[in-house]
């Protein structure tokens, strides 16, 4: 059952991100706002209906419906629905720009972190918290990674960003390594290993077993995409770029292309 849950949190994430990657540019923007709205509805409620239940399969439905709301804010994220406001930062100060970056995002990362306290709330007492544990480990991994982009890594991974979200390109550095960098692997190594062991645990119920080997899971494909950031391989390639050419549309041009400043 434990290596079913490694094997699920795999799928879950592989198949999530390439539908993603493919809807943002084939579908009208309305209609992937609709489809986020109902997603997010729909998988909040699946979240909370799921925390009340100890058995082994609900925490495959709270897994799946914590990355569903993160999937319906990604879709609003990508389309510019909820983003935040582009202010061009005028000083060459760090807290300036880096001010200038957060603003960039500043409505989206407010969503996210009011949606991850209501979950928290929602199944604090709850016998399967494992929809807050997935939207929680996403938010945690994707902030490190806006971190380090902002700071500098060596693979910008800027052919993920369509149209709508292309000038956040702006505030990635481009630098071999920065210095919180392996800090951030460090710890999200260590939290991967606390999670597999409380997992592995012998007094740990099913329930919580596979919520706790999930989560791990999904940390540790965090951990596996800061170091992809250090690396001069195409994120398009390793997304099956050959999937993405299929569709047939168009993308944003690469900003990582030249050199960008914060």
């Amino acid at each position: 059952m434990l290596a079913l849950a490694v094997l699920y949190a795999l799928a879950v994430w592989w198949s999530t991100t390439q539908a993603l990657l493919w809807l943002v540019r084939s579908a009208p923007k309305h209609a992937l706002n609709a489809l986020a709205l109902c997603l997010a509805a729909a998988c909040g409620a699946l979240a909370v209906a799921a925390a009340d239940d100890g058995g082994a399969h609900a925490a495959f439905v709270g897994f799946t419906a914590g990355i569903g709301l993160w999937a319906a804010f990604e879709i609003t994220f990508l389309t510019g629905a909820i983003l935040g406001v582009d202010v061009p930062s005028y000083s060459d100060r760090w807290w300036a720009k880096a001010w200038s970056a957060f603003q960039a995002i500043i409505w989206h990362e407010l969503a996210l972190i009011i949606t991850l306290a209501v979950l928290l709330v929602a199944t604090a007492t709850s016998a399967n918290p494992s929809a807050a544990a997935a939207f929680g480990a996403l938010w945690v991994m994707r902030a490190s990674a806006k971190l380090n982009l902002f700071l500098g890594v060596r693979n910008l991974c800027t052919e993920f960003l369509p149209e709508p979200v292309a000038h956040l390109g702006k505030h990635f550095r481009r630098r071999t390594m920065n210095a919180m960098f392996p800090f951030s692997v460090l710890f999200a190594t260590l939290a991967a290993a606390l999670l597999l062991r409380a997992g592995l645990a012998p007094d740990t119920s099913s329930s919580q077993a596979i919520a706790s080997i999930l989560t791990a899971t999904l940390v540790g494909l965090g951990v596996l995409e800061h170091w992809l950031m250090l690396t001069p391989l195409s994120a398009l390639d390793l997304w099956s770029a050959r999937f993405m050419k299929a569709s047939r549309v168009t993308f944003a041009r690469p900003l990582g292309a030249t050199r960008t400043s914060i």
